[in-house]
């Protein structure tokens, strides 16, 4: 689909504009907004995309052979704090890696729910695979911590899929976007206003990578375009639903929007890394 501006700051940079992949090549994304990302935006997006791609999503692509640029994959990934030392690593070879996928629960979204009160963390969601005897017997590793997961990256990346989704969808004029600040400032901090999770998970999928849908969704008194997203969903990982924008039309949203624009910064617990403190040994 043929855009011809930034989707993210709006500004047309005639013949320097790249390709957008709505969602990230290495999740095998393969839905693309051609001339949509000026070099500004781009190296921006493509900061906080790295960092949840090369961090806390390492372990899971590579254990499960996703998309990869590079022509040759690593034969070894770090795991952190080995022996309880902490700051320090130790490698483990890709077949004997215990992989630990972790993703953050978060309430909302809470744009049609205002005012609210700020709401503690809660333990995150978790998937792990590891072959106990071969960490304490071959690598002689009994205690260590999982890989961090940049949570700021995750719901900008959350942000950005949603925001492309619904450009593809609607147009770039086609609805009033809600989430540039989400995507574009680095400090940005209350992503529940505009994302949470799906109650009812569905079941896992074979396919790898990804599921989303977009739409224009019923919440309270107001009809929002909203976008259902998952990663890695063959582990049957959480549904995140992010509330994209609001139709032209939709006078009620618009007006939820406008005063969440008006409150005060909250939820910087909500942007805090999360990483799993670990043990290789089984209980007898």
């Amino acid at each position: 689909m043929l855009i011809g501006q930034c989707i993210y700051c709006g500004v047309g940079h005639e013949g320097q504009l790249s390709d957008e992949h709505v969602v990230p090549l290495a999740l095998h994304g393969n839905y693309v907004l051609r001339d949509a990302s000026c070099e500004a935006c781009r190296h921006n997006i493509s900061g906080f995309e790295t960092a949840l791609l090369r961090g806390g999503f390492r372990a899971a692509r590579e254990a499960f052979v996703y998309n990869s640029r590079s022509k040759s994959r690593p034969q070894t990934l770090p795991v952190f704090d080995a022996h309880g030392v902490t700051d320090s690593r130790m490698n483990i070879p890709v077949g004997d890696y215990p992989v630990t996928l972790i993703m953050p629960t978060i309430s909302g979204p809470q744009i049609d729910d205002l005012p609210y009160k700020q709401k503690p963390g809660v333990m995150p969601w978790l998937y792990r695979s590891h072959n106990f005897d071969v960490l304490s017997a071959k690598h002689n590793l009994t205690k260590f911590a999982s890989n961090s997961l940049d949570v700021r990256s995750f719901f900008r990346t959350l942000a950005k899929v949603a925001h492309g989704l619904a450009v593809g969808a609607f147009g770039l004029n086609g609805f009033v976007p809600f989430l540039r600040p989400v995507i574009l400032e680095p400090d940005y901090p209350a992503y529940s206003r505009f994302i949470g999770m799906i109650g009812v998970q569905p079941q896992p999928l074979l396919e790898k990578g990804f599921e989303v849908e977009i739409g224009v969704e019923t919440l309270g008194e107001s009809e929002y375009v909203s976008a259902r997203i998952r990663f890695f969903p063959e582990l049957n990982t959480p549904f995140y639903r992010v509330i994209a924008g609001a139709l032209p039309d939709s006078s009620a949203a618009l007006a939820k929007w406008k005063k969440v624009l008006e409150m005060p910064p909250l939820d910087p617990h909500e942007a805090a890394p999360l990483r799993i403190e670990l043990n290789a040994t089984r209980n007898k």
